[in-house]
């Protein structure tokens, strides 16, 4: 279609009658064929570039490489989500509909669970509306009980639940079939449920949410649209005021950070946060602290898209999320 426009455009800038447009007329119609050739660039370049990185992907995850190798961005912007869908449907040769979750850990008992569209495979397949729910029963029958898994957890752990309760469903992972992606949203909001996030974790604008960083909770409030460059840090009730241009990597530590914290569980230099130009955003950062930073799921952000490998942790128990693509 753009090269036909193109065409078009050529065709009238270089008439073959004597019908001569003006310098004006032939300047405007200059600017349209430079944004459309620019258009074009830009959009063969985005394939490319997203074509070259799905077959890294694919390589990768055929070869076995630990999850650590992916350090993809994610973001919670729905807007970049759904400019991601689009990017993968203009390719002719890619099926996202094909790809699966490989869901491993302790608290599945050390089982490789595999999820795709319909829900938890090699279970009776009793739902098929593409939603997993996990949680603790009392029942051992707990297929029918409305639990598709029934985590390893131990009841005594959960604190702020009534253990009278037969049936605690605490997270699902769902298939959303618009976007074509799979999500984990959160069910209790008494259980937290943490992301860890060792690479940069992109933060939306105009957003308050909470972070773990070792075992200190800090809640961070990003700038309030692309144009604004304050955002803030609140940690043990000291609040923090940083220029996203001026003032960033913000780094997190033990001692000699922008913002120091004492406490045991905090490493030296334990955690980065920066502006990320390209995205307008800025993000947060583990960097190979002992304890880790982790991003809490939570009434403000209640799912996650699972767009590449990553690990979560629920009490003291870590489980992995894989992308496989098929």
């Amino acid at each position: 279609m753009f090269q036909q426009l193109k065409n078009i455009i050529n065709c009238c800038i270089k008439p073959n009658n004597e019908n001569a447009l003006s310098s004006i007329e032939q300047e405007i119609i200059e600017n349209q064929v430079k944004s459309t050739n620019d258009y074009i660039n830009n959009n063969s370049k985005s394939s490319i570039s997203f074509n070259k990185s799905l077959k890294e992907e694919k390589k990768r995850l055929n070869s076995k490489i630990s999850n650590n190798s992916n350090k993809s961005d994610i973001t919670f912007s729905n807007q970049l989500v759904k400019q991601n869908i689009e990017t993968k449907r203009s390719l002719d040769t890619l099926i996202i509909s094909t790809h699966e979750i490989e869901l491993d850990g302790e608290i599945f008992f050390n089982k490789c669970l595999i999820i795709d569209r319909i829900g938890l495979k090699k279970l009776g397949r009793k739902n098929q509306n593409g939603k997993t729910i996990f949680g603790i029963c009392n029942n051992e029958n707990y297929i029918n009980s409305g639990i598709d898994f029934n985590l390893n957890i131990s009841r005594n752990k959960l604190k702020n639940i009534n253990n009278n309760e037969n049936n605690i469903p605490l997270f699902s992972i769902e298939y959303n079939k618009i976007e074509e992606h799979y999500i984990l949203r959160l069910l209790n909001f008494d259980i937290k449920i943490y992301l860890f996030i060792d690479y940069n974790f992109l933060i939306e604008n105009n957003t308050t949410n909470n972070y773990m960083i070792g075992k200190v909770p800090i809640t961070i409030s990003s700038p309030k649209n692309e144009n604004d460059n304050i955002f803030t840090v609140l940690v043990k009730g000291k609040k923090y005021e940083f220029n996203k241009i001026k003032d960033c990597p913000i780094t997190i530590g033990r001692t000699n950070a922008k913002i120091n914290i004492k406490n045991n569980s905090i490493s030296k230099l334990h955690a980065i946060i920066d502006y990320q130009f390209d995205n307008q955003v800025i993000s947060i950062k583990d960097n190979d602290s002992t304890n880790g930073t982790y991003f809490n799921i939570d009434e403000k952000s209640p799912f996650v898209y699972l767009l590449s490998d990553l690990t979560f942790k629920i009490l003291d128990n870590k489980f992995s999320v894989h992308v496989i693509y098929n």
